[in-house]
């Protein structure tokens, strides 16, 4: 009676109908993707009909060790859900081995964050299936935005988000932070798995759609006296899907020989490290700091909206690994006032914010907010701070803009931290104008470039 009644207070609850409102990953079957029948030697259910849910195995109890070197096998070693004897399993079963194209695409991008989530999974003691749902909710796409308004890895809407501690605001979404995001997640599907009485599949059900319609389609289930079984619900088509795409995800990468398919190999290693800045940061000085890829730090960087940190932070900036000691080192010697360029601009005659956002490469609402200008009429003569963020800034400290550069010749003894030495300049940068390695060995009269700071 207790459970009924504490359902019956959700369903009743409007505030915690939240929707959660997953983005199509790109490819991603639609409604109608099962309407002709199952090619000839489709894939089967290979895991057993159970209709109990069983609660999350301990990892500590997990019996087979995995591979220091193989992240699949560490999931595999974690997976604790039970099997879903539902028809929309074999479908998205068929539909995934039928595209391994699809799998790798979205694996690949998920390489980037899957040993993060893999952590935080485990460290809970949570079933390893979850760190497979960013691949059902965004393609493993960190920008990626469903027309519900839902934003991120894990699709949070803006209010379930502020729920589960989640700052937004014109420069910075939560929602898009890979770290953050992941923590707010597996918050939110603790907090479902107790409101559920340690029903996964209710739980992931509620992630999707909401606890007030899982409870709701719960009591009317109780009421008529049939199961309430996840498989036995009324739910919307979304929500039927939902539980068995994350199943049938599961059922391949547990043994995807038997469905025909090859997963590329994930090193189980951190992919990211964090460094975090005292003040505004911006993605392009950080990449050509880092020498790391600006578009590489745009994906473990989603939340910086305008491809620089806040101005009141967070200053954390996710890189590759490999980058984090040059950008770390960079951080001790650089100025605050050179992590965020800016570039000061006066109006000339003809000129207008769209025209000047065009030549700084980049956007009126940006320079509107860096004056704050409360409309797009600027005067002849007016002095404007342009933020050079991103690309543009990357181009700036990378010395692509810049006009009066000179020629180093190597020296015996010379080393390319002594040459920025004495050229006033950072080992980063100097390694990044010359197509360089940090830690390349020079070579007698070797010429480098070396533009004026």
């Amino acid at each position: 009676m207790e459970g009924r009644s504490r359902l019956r207070r959700l369903g009743v609850l409007a505030a915690l109908s939240l929707l959660a409102g997953c983005a199509t990953p790109r490819g991603d079957p639609g409604p109608a993707a099962f309407a002709s029948p199952a090619p000839s030697g489709a894939a089967r259910n290979w895991f057993p009909a159970s209709g109990d849910v069983a609660p999350a195995r301990s990892r500590s109890s997990a019996a087979t060790p995995y591979a220091a070197d193989d992240l699949w096998a560490r999931l595999r070693t974690g997976f604790a859900l039970p099997a879903l004897a539902d028809r929309e399993v074999r479908n998205y079963q068929r539909w995934y081995a039928s595209r391994p194209h699809y799998l790798t695409r979205v694996f690949a991008r998920g390489r980037l964050y899957l040993h993060h989530i893999a952590e935080e999974v485990e460290r809970r003691g949570l079933p390893m299936e979850l760190a497979l749902l960013p691949a059902v909710e965004s393609g493993f796409l960190a920008d990626a935005e469903s027309p519900a308004g839902a934003a991120g890895l894990w699709q949070f809407i803006p209010s379930t988000g502020r729920r589960f501690g989640l700052e937004q605001n014109e420069w910075y979404d939560g929602r898009r932070d890979v770290v953050d995001a992941t923590r707010a997640a597996l918050d939110y599907l603790e907090f479902l798995h107790d409101e559920f009485h340690g029903d996964w599949f209710h739980a992931l059900a509620a992630y999707n759609a909401g606890e007030a319609r899982v409870a709701k389609a719960i009591t009317r289930n109780q009421r008529r006296g049939r199961p309430t079984h996840f498989s036995d619900l009324e739910l919307r088509s979304e929500t039927r899907r939902y539980v068995p795409k994350l199943i049938a995800l599961r059922n391949l990468v547990a043994a995807p020989e038997k469905f025909g398919i090859t997963l590329s190999p994930l090193p189980n290693t951190p992919y990211f490290a964090a460094v975090t800045a005292d003040s505004q940061i911006d993605l392009g000085i950080a990449a050509a700091l880092s020498q790391t890829r600006l578009a590489t730090l745009r994906q473990l960087n989603a939340a910086f909206l305008h491809d620089v940190s806040a101005p009141t932070g967070p200053h954390r900036v996710l890189l590759p690994l490999d980058g984090e000691p040059l950008l770390r080192a960079a951080l001790t010697h650089l100025p605050p006032e050179q992590l965020a360029r800016r570039a000061r601009h006066r109006v000339a005659p003809g000129e207008y914010l769209a025209l000047i956002a065009r030549k700084y490469d980049t956007d009126v609402e940006t320079i509107k907010r860096a004056n704050d200008l409360r409309s797009d009429l600027i005067r002849v003569g007016q002095l404007l701070t342009i933020p050079m963020s991103g690309a543009a800034g990357h181009r700036t400290l990378a010395g692509l803009d810049a006009g009066r550069h000179r020629v180093h010749r190597v020296r015996a003894g010379d080393t390319l931290w002594g040459i920025a030495q004495r050229y006033d300049v950072f080992v980063a940068q100097l390694a990044h104008w010359n197509a360089l390695h940090v830690d390349d060995v020079l070579t007698l009269n070797q010429q480098l470039i070396v533009y004026e700071p």
